[in-house]
């Protein structure tokens, strides 16, 4: 745990399942009653099965709704989904795949269809990503630590970024563990360091990167003599900004840091 800079996530696409079935008193229904809440729970066994770890393809269904009362053969159902997927290849298939589970009825008297309500590309890691990480693995050594890449099933606005062909890196905060759950935490020895490798990890993105190109007579970066630096930089206006706010933010989180353990 710690060190890990993302260089690539999964695409996403977040879209609703919705089944109509036939209402009716459940006492004196047919069989096998149409049922919008029971055709769902068989697209919902379906949906799971399109899981596939070896390539990387998840799906998940997050919320379920329907019916009206347990006296009453359920007329609508919906279920909140997702699906995840590596690269832009495997988008089309895993789509195709749920538009037909939604599709098909396996009772008569239903019927179902998917609508897409949000969706994000996939970030895959290339050269241009690559270059961005080289930077951040500079900083790292300035500073005594260690950074590794790594890919990651979860999506943010990097995703985006990565789309536009923009370089871009995303998980420079706190580590931790447990997402999503009652125990997720972070680790607060960590929040300096990491706002550290950032401030020093942008300098070198905006030296790289800026139309002027590197400066010639930028000043070597340390942490004991970092008011020393920033002074200095206080020659180059928008990087001296820059680098003044997160140096001060580190030095914030630093004294408030026995409350955050």
């Amino acid at each position: 745990m710690g060190g890990e800079v993302v260089t690539g996530r999964k695409g996403r696409i977040v879209f609703d399942l919705t089944v109509n079935g036939q209402p009716c008193h459940a006492g004196h229904s047919e069989f096998p009653k149409p049922s919008a809440i029971v055709e769902i729970a068989h697209k919902i066994t379906a949906l799971e099965a399109l899981n596939d770890p070896e390539v990387g393809t998840s799906l998940n269904i997050g919320l379920i709704e329907g019916g009206v009362g347990p006296n009453t053969v359920a007329a609508n159902a919906t279920a909140r989904c997702e699906t995840r997927f590596v690269n832009r290849d495997d988008e089309k298939p895993i789509w195709e795949a749920i538009s037909k589970i939604a599709a098909e009825s396996t009772l008569d008297g239903t019927t179902g269809s998917v609508e897409i309500v949000t969706s994000r590309p996939p970030m895959e890691t290339d050269e241009t990503i690559l270059g961005l990480y080289a930077e951040v693995e500079k900083a790292a050594k300035e500073i005594n630590t260690e950074v590794r890449p790594v890919f990651r099933g979860g999506g943010s606005d990097a995703n985006t970024v990565a789309q536009a062909g923009i370089p871009v890196l995303d998980g420079m905060g706190p580590s931790g563990a447990k997402y999503h759950t009652p125990d997720e935490y972070m680790l607060a020895d960590c929040m300096v360091k990491q706002a550290l490798l950032t401030a020093i990890s942008t300098v070198n993105a905006f030296e790289k990167y800026s139309n002027n190109g590197p400066r010639k007579t930028r000043s070597s970066f340390s942490i004991p003599k970092y008011r020393k630096s920033v002074s200095s930089l206080f020659r180059k206006p928008g990087k001296a900004t820059l680098l003044f706010y997160c140096l001060n933010f580190c030095r914030e989180l630093f004294r408030c840091r026995r409350w955050l353990r």
